[in-house]
């Protein structure tokens, strides 16, 4: 709904991006042009979100015409404040992180807060995939009947 574009900087620290949000919104998207760097092909991204309050969130981002895509959440924008925003990418064993750009987020003043926790996507993801490469090689099917977390396996079936 909201696309911001902004420049990050991942060779020098320059005066970081302010980038103005209100709380729990879901609808804004953060896409960054690096402003010294050229992404080469093959990268991965995410972004990493540091609160106010110690709480963080680490969910990946898309990679597209040399922009980096950050599909804010609810809890990225959960903490009214300074929020400190990186974003890092990744190809094979090398990572090149961004220098901070700033997420000032302001306070919703309605009500239905949402309650700050972490927020990790990238490690649902990888169970995600573990999950099916297990099922796959082993002929195993994973289930929650219950939708309460509890994992049921059936063997062959």
């Amino acid at each position: 709904m909201i696309t911001t574009t902004s420049n990050i900087s991942f060779e020098r620290q320059a005066v970081p991006p302010i980038i103005p949000a209100v709380q729990g919104d879901t609808g804004r998207t953060l896409v960054f042009t690096p402003a010294d760097f050229t992404l080469p092909d093959g990268v991965t991204a995410t972004y990493y979100v540091q609160k106010p309050s110690g709480e963080a969130v680490y969910n990946t981002a898309t990679i597209s015409d040399g922009k980096i895509t950050c599909a804010l959440t609810a809890q990225a924008l959960a903490e009214a404040g300074e929020n400190k925003l990186q974003v890092r990418v990744t190809k094979n064993n090398d990572v090149v992180t961004s220098f901070t750009a700033i997420l000032l987020v302001c306070p919703f003043e309605g009500d239905g807060a949402v309650e700050s926790t972490t927020e990790m996507d990238i490690f649902d993801q990888v169970v995600e995939q573990a999950k099916e490469e297990i099922a796959a090689a082993a002929n195993l099917t994973f289930s929650d009947p219950n939708h309460d977390g509890h994992i049921t396996i059936t063997i062959g079936g």
